[in-house]
């Protein structure tokens, strides 16, 4: 079945106002342009981001639980990319909204 919809899952941080040495991680949603943000609600010191790869820079236990949760076959990733399926299975017309709402069981 071929699909004219694009389809992207993104990780990125944002420094916290009272803390800027240190940064929130969150995953970017996007269908068709249109991107819709969950916060992981994790906290990481912002100089050990890499950006480029979309992960935690190291390889202490810290960084490798972390990275963890953006790997395809664990946790946040997987569990997004599950919940894109499922909706085309059903049938649902696919937004970020839809599919943020089914990664956090609120649909």
């Amino acid at each position: 079945m071929r699909t004219n919809q694009t389809f992207s899952i993104s990780f990125f941080i944002r420094k916290k106002k009272s803390k800027p040495d240190h940064s929130l991680i969150y995953t970017r949603i996007t269908v068709n342009g249109k991107s819709k943000e969950i916060s992981l609600k994790r906290v990481l010191p912002t100089s050990k981001w890499n950006q480029a790869a979309g992960k935690m820079q190291g390889t202490g236990m810290d960084s490798q639980r972390i990275n963890k949760k953006f790997d395809d076959t664990d946790d946040t990733k997987a569990k997004i990319y599950q919940s894109y399926e499922d909706l085309i299975r059903e049938g649902h017309t696919l937004t970020a909204e839809v599919i943020k709402s089914r990664y956090l069981g609120s649909d």
